[in-house]
């Protein structure tokens, strides 16, 4: 990643199943330029893991913070990395959080 690393702010967030896992796992990743979203969903083969779905989800985010591409494949598996996306209101509400914290 760049020089503008220390500078991108994540935010998480699930979606989850019936039993309160994390199925879902959503991030967004805020620098000065750019937003973008980085999202995985686990496989019903697995078990949720937490810490796994936010790396990959983060790593993503981060992709799209690079690239500035909207949709990416790997190995011919679909994932989504949305750089510059429309926000959801929860993501809106951590963009305003942000803005507020490096306005002060």
């Amino acid at each position: 990643m760049s020089n503008n690393e220390t500078s991108v702010k994540h935010f998480f967030y699930y979606i989850r199943n019936k039993f309160n896992q994390p199925k879902t796992t959503v991030c967004i990743a805020i620098s000065q330029t750019s937003i973008a979203r980085g999202m995985t969903i686990c496989s019903k083969k697995l078990t949720p893991k937490k810490e796994i779905g936010r790396t990959i989800a983060k790593g993503r985010a981060d992709k799209g913070i690079e690239t500035g591409l909207d949709f990416m494949d790997k190995e011919s598996k679909f994932f989504t990395v949305v750089s510059n996306p429309i926000l959801s209101k929860i993501e809106m509400r951590f963009f305003e959080s942000y803005q507020k914290q490096i306005s002060t």
